[in-house]
């Protein structure tokens, strides 16, 4: 019973920090991105500010949920809600040609040629 609790902590461990790195990784290229198509540093803060607002929101929702369904029923419904948007998206660019952010931006992806 201890080794499968230990391999499960190194398991929740590892994809909480390797989660963690990637949404670090998303919120400074967004706003290095940000900056480089507007040419403005004051609207290059959108990006991380957005993106702490939905954390904010996610989590008080989360906090609110848990305690009524219990940790691990909450835990499974974060991932499958991460996994539903994931696989959205997915669908999205498969058979629309384009992402949600594609949409909302009002902007598409043009392949073209090297020079």
């Amino acid at each position: 019973m201890t080794a499968v609790r230990r391999r499960l902590s190194i398991t929740l461990f590892a994809g909480a920090g390797l989660g963690t790195t990637g949404y670090i990784a998303a919120v400074t290229v967004s706003t290095l991105a940000v900056q480089d198509i507007t040419g403005s540093a004051l609207q290059s803060g959108l990006p991380s500010a957005l993106a702490t607002a939905g954390s904010a929101i996610g989590t008080n929702a989360m906090s609110w949920l848990v305690p009524r369904l219990g940790r691990r029923n909450g835990l499974m419904l974060g991932y499958l809600l991460s996994a539903a948007s994931l696989g959205l998206g997915f669908l999205m660019v498969i058979f629309g040609g384009r992402g949600l952010h594609d949409r909302i931006a009002s902007t598409r992806v043009v392949k073209g040629r090297h020079r």
